[in-house]
Order: structure tokens, then C-alpha cells, then sequence
């Protein structure tokens, strides 16, 4: 049990650290580097809590608004509305 609780804290804080690279790089302008942490992060989350986790909606979250930084407003609007909805059933 307690290895578990360890593996589950090991991802939590990975999922956090390439998601806040992911933003910071996209402050420095790094775009395509900035989508692959964030969709790393995204994967990782949802793979190791599934998909009715605040951590994998908080990710789609960041995705959005990754998309709405770079002007692709269609994905934007995609991601954003899955984490709005996926908060929701929460």
C-alpha cells in the first residue's frame, strides 16, 4: 500500500512539473516544445488516474488554453469545454 501512495505522489508531481514546463515554455514563446510537456502531462494524468480525476481535467484545462495562446480557437474551444463539462460531473 504504502508503495502505491508513493507511485501515485511520483506521478502527481511529474503531471505538475510538465505542465508548469509546458506553460512556461509557452511564456518564452516555445510553442511546439510547450504542446509536447503539456500533452505529456495530459497522457500521464490520464493514464495513471483516468479520466474522472481533477488531475487529467485540469490538464485538458491547460491544453486549452495552451490552444487559445496560439489562436487555434476550435481546439481551444474543444478542450476547454471537455474540462468545463468533466468539472461539472465532479
Amino acid at each position: 500500500l504504502a508503495g502505491q501512495f508513493a507511485s501515485a505522489v511520483s506521478a502527481e508531481k511529474q503531471v505538475m512539473s510538465l505542465q508548469r514546463h509546458g506553460v512556461l515554455l509557452a511564456d518564452l514563446g516555445r510553442s511546439a516544445e510547450s504542446e509536447t510537456h503539456i500533452r505529456q502531462a495530459h497522457e500521464l494524468a490520464r493514464k495513471r488516474f483516468g479520466e474522472a480525476d481533477v488531475r487529467t481535467v485540469a490538464a485538458y484545462q491547460t491544453l486549452g488554453w495552451f490552444y487559445l495562446g496560439t489562436g487555434d480557437l476550435e481546439r481551444a474551444s474543444e478542450y476547454l469545454e471537455r474540462a468545463r463539462v468533466d468539472f461539472s460531473a465532479l
